[in-house]
């Protein structure tokens, strides 16, 4: 089982450094990763890097600060990339696999990238600084790697200030997938389907409105707690997934009584449209 906030993989290794001191986080330490690694969380659907840098000892002491400070950042822009890279998009595709059949994607990922969120920084005694960065898997990135109908159908948006229509008392409120025990991998934009195969959900489904605020699905390591996101909160439809399937290991395949229940409910409530899906990974 793939656990929802794996350290993917070790960017680059340096000494051990004793921190001297550091911005104020904003957000808890724990979800940092080590000097040289990053972290894909997929319940916050960001990515974080902790990315070092060393200063030019050439220039006058005084500057050795700034300029390890200058190549942190530098260091964060080429280690974020590696990671949102190996980020998996559809059953059939990753980050890389669409920046290398689209110049222009290629290219918009590469400006998302840059326009990273520094979370803290760390001075050490060697006079290295460390950088701990993110981005988000939603908003722009989802943009740049789903262009246009492929990321959801698009409907006009509604006025400025108009409340969404309130929800029927009862009314199915959101869809979780309990998928513990399953070899599955997250992704920006699954699939679930039928045992025949056919799509129950997806982005065909959904509004890119939505997809682009706050992702096609959700991801959570327990059934109560997805049931209780607001995502999806009130009175959210259960089902099981029998098993994962494509390439990447990221759709889900669900019964057919389940699927149409789905449907049927889906016919009258707009919980679909809206992304209103969590799925649950962890171990049974």
């Amino acid at each position: 089982m793939k656990p929802l906030r794996p350290i993917i993989s070790i960017l680059f290794t340096g000494l051990l450094l004793i921190p001297v001191f550091g911005t104020q986080a904003q957000t808890p330490e724990e979800d940092y990763p080590e000097p040289g690694a990053f972290i894909i969380d997929w319940e916050r659907q960001v990515v974080i890097t902790h990315s070092l840098g060393a200063p030019n000892t050439s220039f006058p002491q005084p500057a050795w600060r700034s300029s390890a400070l200058r190549a942190a950042r530098q260091a964060a822009y080429r280690d974020l990339l590696e990671a949102v890279k190996g980020v998996t998009v559809s059953s059939t595709t990753t980050v890389e696999n669409a920046m290398v059949t689209s110049d222009i994607i290629r290219s918009s990922v590469d400006g998302v990238v840059k326009d990273f969120r520094v979370l803290d920084t760390r001075y050490f005694e060697s006079m290295d600084v460390g950088l701990i960065v993110e981005m988000p898997l939603t908003g722009a990135l989802y943009d740049a790697v789903m262009p246009g109908n492929t990321g959801g159908r698009i409907a006009d948006a509604p006025a400025p200030g108009t409340p969404p229509p309130p929800r029927a008392t009862g009314a199915i409120s959101g869809l979780v997938v309990d998928a513990t025990g399953l070899d599955v991998t997250p992704a920006m934009a699954p699939k679930i389907l039928d045992e025949e195969g056919n799509e129950v959900y997806g982005t065909t489904k959904v509004l890119r409105q939505f997809a682009m605020q706050q992702g096609v699905v959700g991801y959570h390591n327990n059934v109560a707690g997805a049931s209780g996101d607001e995502r999806v909160a009130g009175n959210p439809l259960v089902v099981r997934a029998l098993r994962a399937t494509g390439p990447n290991g990221c759709d889900l395949i669900i019964s057919t009584a389940d699927a149409g229940r789905i449907r049927s409910a889906a016919e009258n409530l707009a919980f679909l449209d809206e992304c209103r899906v969590m799925i649950v990974l962890g171990a049974e």
